[in-house]
């Protein structure tokens, strides 16, 4: 894959997280509106909703739709043009999904968050997303099909492939199950300069009960808040 054509922007430190805007990246079914709204709760950070307040937002995707399986009906996905030109003496958020070069052209502190294939797999298989969305002509509706063939595929691998250019680019790569840990999440919100809050705790837990307790189980990540 060639990047030629991509600026080439200079990797930013750990510690220049701490007064930057922050550009988070991830591909489906890995949590990424989470870790969004985990940021935005700590109100340290700008959004922009197309015209909702941010409260509003969150309410609309995280009421309980989400636990009967039609998690992509409620996203609502924030205009990064926009947020970049909104004024406002708050940090802002850019989110990217899936394409990634905007997120690499980004002069923001780029964050990527990740999981292992297997555990992608199975989340995104929850959320009916990424591999298992049904505009994905690979996926013919066959779940046990072509999940075989695509862990024939990748089963050498750690990562989804398009990982392997993301992980490489950001600032700062963060794995799905630390942040979906209480004491993972505080690290990971100290870093980027904001402390965590009950209600940052309280999100956690109803994001994780959206979640059959068997599946946090096979990606390692209990189902109480830890």
């Amino acid at each position: 894959m060639k990047h030629n054509m991509v600026k080439h922007v200079k990797k930013m430190t750990l510690k220049d997280s701490i007064n930057s805007d922050l550009h988070l990246f991830s591909f489906g079914g890995t949590g990424g509106f989470h870790l969004l709204y985990q940021l935005l709760l700590t109100e340290k950070f700008y959004c922009y909703f197309n015209g909702m307040t941010i409260q509003e937002a969150f309410e609309f995707q995280y009421n309980d739709k989400p636990i009967l399986g039609n998690w992509r009906d409620n996203e609502i996905w924030p205009d990064n043009n926009i947020t970049r030109s909104y004024e406002t003496s708050l940090r802002k958020i850019y989110y990217n999904a899936n394409h990634i070069t905007p997120w690499i052209k980004s002069d923001a502190f780029k964050i990527c968050l990740w999981t292992d294939y297997k555990s992608h797999l199975r989340l995104a298989s929850n959320k009916k997303s990424f591999f298992y969305n049904s505009e994905n002509p690979q996926y013919d509706g066959n779940y046990f099909t072509y999940t075989k063939n695509v862990l024939k595929d990748y089963n050498s691998r750690e990562v989804y492939s398009g990982y392997k250019v993301a992980m490489k680019k950001a600032d700062l790569n963060v794995k799905t199950q630390e942040v979906w840990t209480k004491i993972g999440l505080e690290k990971f919100l100290n870093a980027v300069g904001c402390e965590i809050q009950q209600k940052n705790i309280d999100f956690l837990q109803k994001f994780l009960n959206f979640h059959p307790k068997k599946l946090l189980q096979k990606i390692g990540v209990s189902s109480e808040v830890v």
